[in-house]
């Protein structure tokens, strides 16, 4: 889903980990 997308993407941005 695109909402999930989005929220994967933020996790990214704001965590900035290996996870991505």
């Amino acid at each position: 889903m695109v909402e999930e997308t989005v929220l994967s993407t933020n996790y990214c941005l704001l965590l900035d980990t290996a996870l991505c």
